[in-house]
């Protein structure tokens, strides 16, 4: 019988005030995944194109196969109140912006980046903060 790894499991930590109270707990990716969602994770949701709309549904369903629990309520409707499901259901029924600001976070807790978060920009824009280049992230090759 082989090894077989832990998987990881993050608690996401948000430092803007508005998410004050937010719990998020979201496992690991494999590298296939962490590599697509890195990719997809500045499209500019304001401008999506056709044939990208499969990857962007592909990158929520990636991030809510992997959301472990969160403390997320429906804050309008006939379930107001009532604690929104950690599933694809419960991702989908969230507000763009704020998936994606936790997609964001997951990554950067995957990859170990520290520092200010960035922010889902709601008018189109792309994050200005890049997402680390995979020689940063892999170690070098000893000479």
């Amino acid at each position: 019988m082989g090894f077989q790894p832990p998987q990881k499991v993050y608690k996401l930590v948000f430092e803007d005030r508005a998410y004050e109270g937010l719990i998020v707990k979201a496992k690991s990716a494999p590298i296939g995944q962490l590599l697509s969602l890195m990719s997809l994770a500045n499209v500019d949701l304001a401008n999506i194109q056709p044939e990208q709309l499969q990857e962007v549904t592909d990158l929520f369903d990636m991030f809510a196969d992997k959301l472990d629990e969160w403390n997320v309520d429906y804050n309008d409707g006939p379930h107001k109140g009532e604690p929104v499901p950690a599933n694809r259901e419960g991702v989908r029924s969230q507000d763009g912006d704020f998936i994606v600001m936790i997609i964001l976070e997951w990554i950067n807790a995957i990859i170990g980046v520290s520092g200010p978060l960035p922010t889902a920009l709601s008018n189109g824009e792309k994050s200005q903060v890049p997402l680390p280049l995979m020689e940063e992230l892999l170690p070098s090759q000893g000479s």
